[in-house]
């Protein structure tokens, strides 16, 4: 069985252990030492092996909740994995890359001699025979969503803000001269004379409140930038080709380490900074969530709404069905 038929039936999420195993005599092996892996080092891991079309033994599949896969210790393995460069080049990030080469270089390559093979052994999914059938039968492509987490966090705070947003905007309305300003801005005349009709977006909120002055520019500039980067952190992609970025595949790139996030989360930083101060150490290191929530308290002044205090992480029946 390949590596690529292996994929589809391990469960990466659980991460895998490494072993190192050496044969004393026919028949008798001696586990030498043995490291763990986590998700994003077993997926490289195994992309690395299937690239590079590595020779391996599998054992304990069939009627079994794991795999162990014995990847014989050769020259080309150790001429493959000897380098840091190359072991990065075969993974998704380079800290990772690195992480993987590291623990490769303690298993093999640190030693007076070599083990005579490496033993991997990961956790499959908990299936039928005919949902194995079934399942197999179907294309997977593997999403790291866990790299996604900061771009979450950002998606989650605008939205929140927007909703105070546009609440504020709304509440405006009460007020005549407000009310005439909307109109203008959501149903503008036409050169026909008659009135064309805009639907209100984020931005639309942001401007009406500001150039009618129902919050100050500065909060009004902060949350602009809160809503650039929410679009970034929904938004951006990169598309990298066999050779680019460091690996030997084709992939899609959807992470926090994306430039322009980062520099729209800094500008929204950097503007918040300006505007409430420097957040004190005791507070702890996540600025992005101190400066956002300093901004909601601002913007709670016009809205009247209470703070959200959650007690644990609570999920309805529905979500866990979704999410688990």
């Amino acid at each position: 069985m390949s590596i690529d038929a292996l994929k589809k039936k391990i469960n990466i999420e659980l991460g895998a252990s490494l072993s190192t195993v050496e044969i004393k005599r026919l028949g008798v092996q001696n586990l030498i030492e043995t490291r763990e892996l986590d998700a994003k080092a077993l997926r490289d891991l195994l992309d690395a092996l299937s690239a590079l079309s590595c020779t391996i033994e599998v054992k304990g599949y069939y009627g079994s909740d794991k795999v162990k896969i014995d990847i014989p210790v050769t020259e080309g393995l150790l001429k493959r994995f000897g380098h840091p460069l190359i072991t990065v080049n075969f993974s998704r990030d380079q800290d990772t890359g690195m992480d993987l080469f590291r623990l490769l270089f303690d298993l093999v390559g640190s030693k007076d001699s070599v083990p005579h093979f490496i033993r991997l052994e990961a956790n499959l999914f908990d299936l039928t025979d005919q949902e194995l059938e079934t399942q197999e039968k179907l294309s997977l492509h593997s999403m790291d969503l866990k790299t996604f987490d900061k771009r979450a966090q950002v998606i989650a705070a605008s939205t929140y803000i927007e909703a105070m947003v546009t609440i504020v905007s709304k509440k405006s309305l009460q007020k005549s001269e407000f009310k005439a300003s909307w109109r203008e801005r959501v149903k503008p005349m036409r050169e026909n004379g008659k009135r064309g009709r805009i639907t209100p977006k984020f931005a639309t909120h942001i401007d009406h409140i500001e150039e009618n002055g129902i919050l100050s520019s500065n909060i009004c500039d902060a949350i602009n930038k809160l809503r650039l980067a929410r679009n970034v952190s929904a938004h951006n992609y990169k598309v990298f080709k066999g050779g680019e970025g460091g690996a030997p595949f084709d992939y899609i790139e959807v992470t926090h380490l994306d430039e322009e996030f980062i520099s729209a989360s800094r500008d929204f930083v950097e503007v918040c900074k300006g505007i409430f101060g420097a957040i004190p150490k005791a507070f702890g290191n996540n600025k992005f969530q101190r400066y956002s929530e300093l901004l909601a308290g601002e913007i709670s002044k016009s809205t009247n709404l209470e703070s959200v205090l959650v007690l644990g992480v609570r999920h309805s029946d529905e979500v866990e069905e979704i999410f688990g």
